[in-house]
């Protein structure tokens, strides 16, 4: 062969790895101390004998956050705005209600009673700011199952988006409720905006 045709093949490979895009390295396991962040994902409730799928879109901030749920509670869809002194409640026939909270209103609207407040640790698998009674760690030093104020929650299965390691599939279970919650999307939000 040539000295063209080898340098021709040569600098053919040199332009094809390249332009291979450079994924970001995945990092090894830690608690996700986020403050801001937006999650996009699925739930399976069950509270006694009654079942619901949900879809959820929630978006977190340092003393705000909002829900929107789809499909829920036999009302459609449901918007929970939650700041420092209460909760707002928007189905999707503009319908609202006012708590003090949101675990408040989920009650109100089903009977049911989930900690919400708590809830937004558990998707981070965040244990360094409410301290779990009872801790199971996996190989790699990640949760797999907590005991925290009368809550068993189980993490199944973890993911890596945009080099984070997330949780994918958590399991909840309390007194008469069931909660299955798969992660689709969780991301940290840079913006201090709030919606």
């Amino acid at each position: 062969m040539s000295l063209f045709f080898r340098v021709f093949f040569l600098s053919l490979g040199l332009v094809a790895c390249s332009t291979i895009p450079q994924v970001p390295p995945v990092t090894a396991w830690e608690p996700l101390d986020w403050t801001q962040w937006r999650l996009q994902g699925r739930m399976a409730l069950r509270y006694q004998d009654k079942n619901w799928n949900v879809s959820l879109r929630w978006q977190q901030y340092p003393t705000t956050y909002n829900m929107v749920l789809q499909g829920p509670l036999g009302v459609g869809t449901i918007r929970i705005d939650v700041d420092e002194q209460q909760a707002h409640l928007t189905d999707s026939d503009g319908h609202q209600q006012v708590a003090a909270s949101a675990e408040q209103l989920l009650y109100n609207q089903t009977g049911m009673r989930l900690p919400l407040s708590r809830l937004r640790y558990w998707v981070l698998a965040d244990y360094t700011v409410i301290k779990a009674d009872e801790q199971t760690l996996d190989a790699q030093g990640r949760p797999v199952s907590v005991v925290q104020d009368g809550w068993i929650i189980h993490y199944k299965r973890y993911q890596v988006i945009n080099g984070y390691v997330v949780p994918r599939l958590i399991y909840l279970q309390g007194k008469d409720v069931e909660l299955r919650l798969v992660i689709d999307q969780l991301e940290p939000l840079l913006s201090s905006r709030h919606e």
